[in-house]
């Protein structure tokens, strides 16, 4: 099941359009509204743990490993070392004053796959994610620093809290635990060939 090249090739190619829609100030921000504005991280990964069951142990664990991280969490708790990608992405989104609607719109098919897809096809999304988004981020990353650097940088001194902080903890994270953690915990229950199509599908949902 080689699929993670197959992904980061097209990462890198989303990446560079970022980079050209990132090559103005204006361009980037316009970018970052419409991409925080279509969050569903959350609803995909609490769906996921309700359909592992007790029949897919490793996973359901990798999968609240990571609900953990996106609440600022640690085996449920609160975790003051721990910041929520929420609070994150909104301090990051203050700073820039960003527009960013009240309300998250969810792709229409992500939201459709969300309600009736099977665990597996849920599974090939998430591992699309957690993949791509290091890569995507590194981009966006370059271009804020690139026009934006010292309202970042300001945001930081006056706050002890760097925006940036929201993009460089999905760049470490989802590369060097989350993706790694969770092809092992897939190809360690995936046992069947038709588990393995569901999950190429849902790969092949976010490459179109």
């Amino acid at each position: 099941m080689k699929v993670g090249l197959t992904i980061k090739e097209h990462a890198k190619t989303k990446a560079e359009e970022i980079q050209q829609i990132g090559s103005t100030p204006e361009g980037i921000k316009i970018f970052l509204e419409h991409r925080f504005s279509e969050v569903f991280i959350e609803p995909l990964i609490d769906r996921m743990i309700e359909l592992c069951s007790s029949d897919y142990p490793e996973l359901s664990r990798v999968l609240k490993e990571n609900k953990d991280d996106e609440n600022g969490e640690t085996n449920g708790k609160e975790d003051p070392n721990k910041t929520p990608h929420h609070k994150s992405r909104k301090l990051l989104s203050d700073t820039l004053n960003l527009r960013i609607e009240t309300r998250t719109k969810v792709p229409l098919i992500i939201n459709e796959v969300i309600e009736k897809g099977s665990l597996f096809e849920l599974l090939g999304i998430f591992y699309y994610m957690e993949l791509s988004i290091p890569i995507e981020f590194e981009s966006i990353l370059h271009s804020l620093n690139i026009h934006f650097k010292s309202d970042l940088d300001l945001c930081t001194s006056n706050n002890k809290n760097d925006p940036r902080h929201h993009l460089t903890d999905h760049i470490e994270h989802d590369r060097d635990n989350h993706a790694p953690n969770l092809i092992r915990a897939v190809r360690s229950e995936i046992e069947t060939e038709t588990n393995e199509s569901q999950f190429k599908k849902g790969i092949e949902i976010m490459m179109k």
